[in-house]
């Protein structure tokens, strides 16, 4: 059984929210419009911003293929929803934190679980499939695609691990020394006097 992340669980919210489907086409700036956040196309690096209020995205005008721009949004739309403040302010440790909480929600916005999954895998290479699919980068499409089946794989080995589990054992006061079944019957007798019960699994 797949065992879906926060995250995963976040992004399909998202997608259902904003009612979005992938049949809409490119989404880049449908995604935008419905967020309410403004895309620019500059020579500055790209970073989200927000001024007077209004959240904004700058694209470096060097991302030419689309592609290149759907990766770099979803990463600057994690800041933009997540991060307050210029992240060049920010100390580098808690800076780099950032980033790749960024890079890890590009992935999965990019490329949502909840659409892997009804994906109609191919016998052999899938990563073309997905980057022709969900309009990304080649390496893009294979990071995302190591990292969703690395989970499905740890998914498989944490249900092994429930179903291996032994039971937990009994309490056997037979076997333990006749003064301590003296002390617990003498216990036990007491709590029955008041009404109450001694259950002998509940002191393991």
């Amino acid at each position: 059984m797949y065992y879906k992340t926060e995250l995963e669980d976040y992004v399909e919210t998202l997608y259902k929210k904003l009612g979005l489907t992938w049949n809409d086409g490119p989404l880049l700036q449908e995604v935008a419009d419905r967020i309410n956040i403004e895309i620019y196309r500059s020579p500055l690096h790209s970073q989200a911003l927000r001024i007077n209020g209004r959240m904004q995205i700058n694209l470096n005008i060097n991302l030419e293929t689309y592609e290149d721009q759907w990766e770099t949004f979803g990463h600057e739309l994690h800041h933009a929803l997540t991060d307050v403040g210029n992240q060049a302010l920010f100390p580098f440790p808690l800076r780099e934190l950032h980033e790749r909480k960024a890079q890890n929600f590009a992935l999965h916005f990019c490329i949502p679980t909840f659409k892997l999954e009804r994906l109609k895998w191919p016998e052999g290479n899938a990563v073309p499939l997905i980057a022709e699919r969900f309009r990304v980068t080649l390496p893009f499409a294979s990071k995302r695609l190591d990292q969703y089946r690395n989970r499905i794989i740890q998914s498989q080995i944490d249900d092994q691990i429930y179903v291996a589990e032994p039971a937990p054992p009994t309490y056997d006061i037979s076997k333990k020394s006749e003064e301590t079944q003296r002390i617990m019957m003498q216990l036990k007798a007491q709590l029955n006097r008041k009404g109450e019960q001694l259950e002998f699994k509940s002191l393991l």
